[in-house]
């Protein structure tokens, strides 16, 4: 059963997590351009967003899946196995590639990846909850928001200008004339979207808000950075409105699965803690990261932090941890691997 008529988490929880991250993006890129409050400086953004924001939502997938004893029952050997799987294929590839220039190149690909297809799950949960669609609405729905995602990715990909996603050059560039026709496609379908939904509209047929929500949030963030003005802030703003929605969906999975009898390790231990722990072991990590980087500027090369073995060891470590949250995505919030999960969105 449907509770939340047709919104992913209800109608102010979809505009808080959804146009939340938009608005603080607008606020924080002023207070970035304006030098306020020191946010001019591009660490004071990485301490924030990426330590406290993004490493806080990759660390809470941990919670609900390691500290799960159900979890423990179906998966225990991918527990295991994948997050030492990753770690030593890191230092194998950071020993014999070359420091960090594949284990970074593979990184990145998996990031961005994983960033796409949560951002199009956001909007098909939404898309298919309330409203019925026809066949013609169901094709165009598909593929614009693939074009305000990997179309505009692709599009800010050329060998003449790469946009990359941390930075230039980190992810496949493809020839200058593909950009053109790329972004063509891309935009012809963000057109028929509006065109489409307008027509249904005005024919009085029922429109589903909360797919335009986030529809539309996704086309202004993606749109501005991967094809508006370049700044150290882009992948940061990403970061933000990829994490906020995140971390509502870990909270309402663990609420509804203790409240459906689940058992978790600790308990007793209350959710505001469990955050507390989220971020102090993220500020850890991010503690850790910018003092190897203070050196490098935060967009340089990872390159230099390989040059000694512990830097090695210590980056395979946070590389296997990221990819494992990646992975854990792939499989948990899928109903075949995990059936309950639909609870958190409301569902019974």
């Amino acid at each position: 059963m449907n509770q939340t008529n047709g919104w992913v988490f209800g109608k102010r929880n979809d505009l808080i997590v959804f146009c939340g991250p938009l608005l603080a993006s607008i606020i924080l890129l002023g207070m970035h351009k304006g030098n306020y409050l020191g946010f001019g400086e591009v660490t004071l953004h990485f301490a924030i967003i990426q330590t406290y924001i993004n490493l806080a939502h990759l660390y809470s997938t941990f919670w609900y899946t390691y500290t799960s004893k159900k979890q423990w029952k179906r998966h225990g050997s991918w527990f295991i196995g994948i997050p030492l799987g990753l770690f030593f294929l890191n230092l194998i590839c950071g020993h014999f590639f070359g420091g960090t220039l594949f284990i970074y190149f593979i990184f990145s690909h998996f990031s961005i990846w994983h960033f796409i297809k949560q951002q199009q799950a956001w909007f098909h949960i939404a898309a298919s909850r309330g409203v019925a669609r026809d066949k013609l609405t169901l094709f165009i729905d598909k593929y614009a928001i693939m074009a305000c995602t990997m179309g505009f990715v692709l599009s800010s990909q050329s060998m003449e200008d790469s946009r990359g996603w941390f930075q230039p050059g980190d992810i496949v560039e493809f020839p200058d004339f593909l950009r053109w026709p790329l972004l063509g496609l891309s935009i012809l379908f963000i057109l028929a979207y509006f065109t489409r939904h307008l027509y249904l509209i005005i024919k009085k047929h029922p429109t589903n808000w909360a797919a335009h929500n986030v529809f539309i949030c996704t086309l202004l963030l993606w749109g501005y950075t991967r094809l508006g003005e370049r700044t150290v802030l882009t992948y940061y703003l990403n970061q933000l409105h990829h994490a906020i929605p995140y971390f509502l969906l870990g909270y309402r999975y663990m609420q509804s699965q203790r409240q459906a009898g689940e058992i978790y390790w600790l308990p007793q231990l209350p959710m505001w803690l469990l955050g507390i722990a989220i971020f102090a072991i993220s500020g850890f990590q991010g503690n850790i990261e910018m003092n190897m980087r203070a050196n490098l500027g935060l967009f340089s090369s990872f390159n230099d932090i390989f040059d000694n073995t512990s830097g090695l060891v210590l980056m395979s470590f946070f590389n296997a941890i990221n990819i494992t949250h990646y992975t854990f995505d792939m499989f948990f919030w899928n109903r075949k691997n995990n059936p309950e999960w639909t609870m958190a969105l409301g569902e019974r």
